[in-house]
């Protein structure tokens, strides 16, 4: 699989410039786009991160097509394998709009551990199988904006926390999976409360 554009680190027009080049080949070849059957397969067994990013107010207006002045609203899916996963995968599908039969219809029948943040849409798929694994990038943001309005010490003392289980994950990047494992429970757990 060739690799794919970071779109965490594309400006809004790199972002829509790239909208309008895959839309464009869809409709050009006139069929709905099709996804690598044996690609599904393989992200089926493994652990799925689906993330949902949305573009900016201004550049959810992209032109399906090439002089056409009609704009429409699109929101791309980037779902991917985890970084420790044989697999390395990404794959991007375009969605008229962010309502979760889109992640429903691309996972399909599969039922592993999702890291997903709270989006509403994912609730269905917990409910027929998929294991809901929090963001904690999200969560962070939760006790960090609590910590900013309120000064709480529950927020920071949450705060600490999470900033400790982020450095094991620096450590263990690299390890192998037992060690990795073994860096968890002896310094992860603890930080947890587990």
């Amino acid at each position: 699989m060739t690799s794919s554009p970071n779109l965490d680190q594309m400006t809004p027009d790199q972002l829509r410039a790239l909208a309008a080049q895959l839309l464009s080949k869809v409709d050009t070849m006139g069929q709905e786009s099709r996804r690598d059957k044996t690609v599904i397969e393989q992200l089926s067994h493994e652990i799925a991160i689906l993330k949902r990013h949305k573009f900016a107010k201004r550049s959810e207006q992209i032109s399906p097509a090439p002089g056409e002045k009609k704009t429409h609203r699109a929101y791309v899916w980037a779902y991917s394998t985890t970084p420790f996963s044989a697999l390395k995968s990404v794959v991007y599908e375009f969605t008229p709009s962010r309502a979760g039969e889109h992640a429903r219809n691309f996972l399909g029948i599969w039922n592993g551990k999702l890291v997903c943040d709270d989006f509403a849409g994912y609730k269905a798929g917990f409910e027929q199988g998929i294991t809901e694994i929090g963001c904690m990038a999200h969560a962070r943001r939760k006790f960090f904006d609590l910590h900013v309005a309120n000064k709480s010490q529950l927020a920071e003392q949450a705060l600490h926390s999470i900033g400790g289980l982020y450095e094991v994950e620096r450590q263990a990047k690299d390890m192998r999976d037992e060690d990795r494992w073994r860096l968890r429970q002896e310094i992860a757990v603890p930080i947890a409360g587990g």
